[in-house]
């Protein structure tokens, strides 16, 4: 997959994402809206993007492993809403848990259909979540730490 194939998202961004560093894949992904943002699961790298609604995101390693009961935790305060498996441990080890600048979750996450490529400066992660009536969303993560969501067909 070159950048036409997400034409409109990369030509928003082709200055600030630069040109393709590898080949894009086609990757298994988990995707859960918070109230400040998104958290998306990669299941290539076992990476966790967190997105805020500020604009800025961070990448933690998934270091959850299946067995492991981060599912709840009933000393949190409502709303009961938490995030479960990797995203719950990220949201509770390295976010604060109640007090993380994301948020509650505020619906379950879900398997999407996924494309990652890697650019000089950044990350595209599109996902089939629509946004604004598109087919899919294309997340453009730069290496500033900055990112956007793009409106973007599927590949």
């Amino acid at each position: 997959m070159e950048p036409v194939q997400f034409r409109a998202a990369w030509q928003q961004a082709a200055g600030r994402l630069g040109c393709p560093a590898g080949q894009a894949e086609q990757r298994m992904l988990a995707q859960q809206p918070f109230e400040q943002g998104t958290m998306i699961w990669d299941s290539g790298p076992r990476r966790i993007y967190v997105l805020l609604s500020s604009g800025t995101w961070q990448a933690f390693d998934d270091t959850w492993v299946d067995g492991q009961d981060l599912t709840y935790d009933p000393a949190l305060p409502p709303p009961p809403r938490q995030p479960q498996r990797g995203f719950g441990k990220v949201w509770r080890e390295q976010m604060g848990g109640a007090q993380a600048a994301i948020g509650w979750a505020t619906e379950n996450e879900r398997s999407v259909d996924g494309w990652v490529q890697r650019f000089n400066g950044g990350l595209l992660v599109w996902t089939d979540a629509p946004l604004g009536g598109a087919g899919g969303t294309a997340h453009l993560l730069y290496d500033d730490g900055t990112w956007q969501a793009v409106g973007a067909e599927r590949p």
